[in-house]
């Protein structure tokens, strides 16, 4: 064969043969176990892309010249370097129910464009320990991107439910070579066309009901407030539309208004307000039917998010760690399926090594900030996400406003309390004497304290761990106690816990200033544990005011020559922040109104009324034009405002609350302004929006608390008519 011809070359054991290229795969049929089999609409999920650490790779959906004037769409991954194992970068479809004596096929339509011969393979295997492989095609390229149609198959022996068909990219004699000053790196393309895996056996589950044409708030509609719903649909006519209430009949009816295409989602829509009907009705009994279709169900009563508010707090006993989940305490409201939610316990005396030197170095912004320190036991606190990591910054910022709610409602002595009273909830310490939400906060409140640096000897005595989570990417789906016993079977997986931030010593400040206040009266100990831990931290905040994360800019620590690497996350999120200036302004707020020293307190009110942040909310005003924030995990400064605005005795309550009915005037303007057809108080999309969503209903809610203005409580009742479909 000679260099240039467009060809491929295929090696594999036992049933495998090539058929041309102009063979394509069929769509999905009842016996296929892929709910996606190629990439036609650009999209790739739920196949996914895993990248080692020490690995380099993308990967995108693109048209691929197969022949003349014609393309195909194909996913190509890019190996910009494949590390050092054949499994360093793999594109896989997981959670495949394999099941003994039963055959299963696949075809893959693949393709190359490479400079010198590279072998891949695919595996059909277990993606966990022992990482048994049922089936495995070897296949190597020459220099081509045209591909063909690869066939194997296996007959299962034993049963396995969570499989997964695995294409393992990295090819060793690919790995980048330094050769004094350059770097002799040669990158690959794999071209994914389709594939296809079935078992003549199987039967696909039915498919989910679609979408429903009809959007309208699945949770329900308040008797009093507006009741929007939207129809989509091209018909520029107004169609007729009708309430139907289950075992009655018709109750409400009337014509939608056309409005057109909205520019965000380039649906066409039409309004149906049925705002007139007032009537309370309990039970999911309500359907909207237009145009020959029916809504999904919904009821109408005062206390329509009583169950929501229930569940969303209950949440947060699924996401704890260092405990067994409980079949007695997995009730929902909604459901009685919560059973099946109880697991074992996972990370159990969560013991946690430092980060390796050099990453801690890289880490912080001044590697002067470094200094060695121990490791660290880390009971309790919730789970960030699926890689079981323990995260202060966005994790105080939950337990921020967990407290910050009940403060609130003692404050205003609101008859809402009896929603997070003792044993309400339904959780372990139920029937301690303590209001239910206190005790969860307090799961959460003791892992930050053990992130503290407790030992008198080390520079950064006082200061906050900024993070804990294993060392590489947890591979999903893993129950915590899985994800731990990974880490005990496998050399490579272990805990470890980043150096101290001062973003995350000063979110201790505020959270234990806050558990201080609240657990005096219920637990004087351990309010003045907290109380303690806040001062220490204050301090150690002000001795070292701006040891910042960064983004990582690795060069020879992961691998010879390769390019600097921007924030590889090496098993966890990585949120960096690099002004400090909000969380000081924050937790001098909150520790003003609690610390009885009077040093600290001056302290505090220097810095609420001296670094430019008094009163401000984050995006108000914003340089873009856009309305910013108004808080998040990074910027905190509204936090102080509210606490501020709403704490008895508070110099500056005039001016903090003003600026917080001024944010909840300009939220306003947008859902009154907005040329979309449904409004959101948003302009703009992006990751975690919805977050935005509730973060700015929030300070509506203060607004309409301070001043009574039902303006905005029907504003905050369109955002969660907007989060709720």
């Amino acid at each position: 064969m000679k260099k240039g011809i467009l060809y491929f070359f295929v090696v594999i054991c036992l049933v495998s043969f090539v058929i041309p290229l102009q063979t394509v795969i069929t769509a999905p049929s009842s016996t296929s176990l892929f709910d996606r089999e190629d990439f036609l609409d650009g999209k790739t999920a739920p196949w996914e892309l895993y990248v080692e650490p020490h690995a380099m790779a993308s990967a995108e959906v693109v048209d691929v010249p197969i022949n003349t004037g014609q393309t195909k769409k194909a996913v190509c991954i890019t190996v910009i370097h494949p590390g050092y194992n054949t499994w360093d970068i793999q594109f896989r479809y997981r959670g495949l129910p394999l099941v003994k004596g039963q055959t299963y096929t696949y075809e893959i339509q693949i393709g190359a464009e490479v400079q010198k011969p590279v072998k891949i393979h695919a595996q059909l295997g277990q993606p966990d320990l022992p990482y048994k492989t049922y089936k495995k095609t070897n296949i190597q390229f020459p220099s081509s991107i045209t591909g063909g149609i690869i066939t194997d198959q296996v007959t299962m022996n034993s049963d396995y439910p969570q499989g997964e068909l695995a294409f393992h990219l990295s090819c060793k004699n690919m790995v980048p070579r330094v050769r004094k000053n350059y770097y002799d790196r040669e990158e690959y393309k794999i071209y994914i066309f389709g594939v296809k895996l079935t078992n003549p056996k199987y039967k696909r589950p039915a498919v989910p009901k679609p979408i429903s044409a009809i959007r309208l708030n699945r949770n329900g509609y308040t008797p009093n407030g507006k009741k929007i719903a939207l129809l989509v649909s091209k018909s520029s006519n107004s169609q007729p539309w009708t309430l139907f209430l289950n075992r009655v009949g018709t109750v409400a009816s009337g014509y939608t208004r056309y409005r057109g295409k909205d520019r965000y989602s380039g649906d066409y829509l039409h309004e149906i307000d049925f705002s007139n009907y007032k009537k309370r009705i309990n039970g999911y009994d309500l359907k909207l039917k237009v145009a020959g279709l029916s809504s999904d169900s919904f009821e109408i009563k005062g206390d329509i998010y009583k169950r929501l508010t229930f569940d969303a707090m209950k949440f947060f006993y699924h996401q704890r760690s260092g405990i067994a989940l409980e079949k007695k305490y997995l009730y929902s409201s909604y459901s009685s399926m919560y059973g099946k939610w109880v697991r074992p316990a996972g990370h159990v005396g969560d013991k946690a090594v430092p980060v390796a030197e050099e990453y801690a170095k890289a880490f912080l912004k001044n590697p002067s900030h470094y200094s060695p320190y121990g490791g660290k036991i880390v009971n309790k606190g919730w789970y960030d996400a699926g890689d079981h990591g323990k995260y202060v910054v966005n994790g105080g910022l939950a337990l921020w406003i967990m407290q910050n709610q009940f403060e609130r409602m003692k404050i205003r002595n609101s008859p809402l309390l009896s929603l997070f009273s003792d044993s309400h909830l339904k959780i372990p310490e139920s029937g301690n004497g303590i209001p239910d939400i206190l005790d969860e906060a307090r799961w959460e409140m003791e892992m930050l304290l053990a992130m503290q640096v407790s030992n008198p000897r080390d520079p950064k005595y006082g200061m906050v761990h900024h993070k804990l989570h294993d060392n590489k990417w947890t591979e999903v789906p893993k129950t915590p106690a899985d994800a731990t016993q990974q880490s005990i079977d496998k050399e490579e997986y272990q805990r470890v816990v980043y150096p101290p931030t001062t973003a995350a010593t000063l979110n201790l400040v505020a959270t234990a200033t806050q558990s201080a206040r609240l657990w005096k009266s219920y637990d004087k100990a351990f309010a003045n544990k907290c109380l303690r831990a806040a001062e220490l931290a204050w301090q150690a905040a002000l001795k070292y005011p701006n040891i910042t994360t960064q983004k990582i800019q690795l060069r020879d620590i992961l691998y010879p020559g390769m390019r600097p690497v921007l924030r590889p996350d090496l098993g966890g999120g990585f949120y960096e922040d690099d002004n400090m200036g909000d969380e000081f302004y924050w937790a001098a707020c909150e520790l003003y109104f609690t610390t009885s020293n009077n040093t600290i307190k001056q302290q505090c009110l220097n810095y609420i009324t001296n670094t430019g942040y008094l009163g401000k909310i984050s995006g108000l005003p914003h340089s873009s034009g856009h309305l910013g924030g108004p808080f998040d995990w990074r910027e905190t400064e509204a936090l102080g405002t509210i606490a501020l605005a709403t704490m008895a005795g508070s110099p500056y309550q005039s001016q903090a609350r003003n600026s917080i009915i001024q944010y909840a005037d300009k939220v306003l303007n947008i859902l009154n302004t907005s040329d979309q057809i449904y409004p959101a108080p948003m302009t703009s999309w992006w990751w975690g929006s919805n977050s935005t969503v509730l973060n700015r209903a929030m300070i509506m809610a203060y607004a309409y608390d301070f001043t009574g203005n039902r303006d905005y409580l029907q504003a905050i009742a369109r955002c969660v008519d907007y989060l709720m479909g």
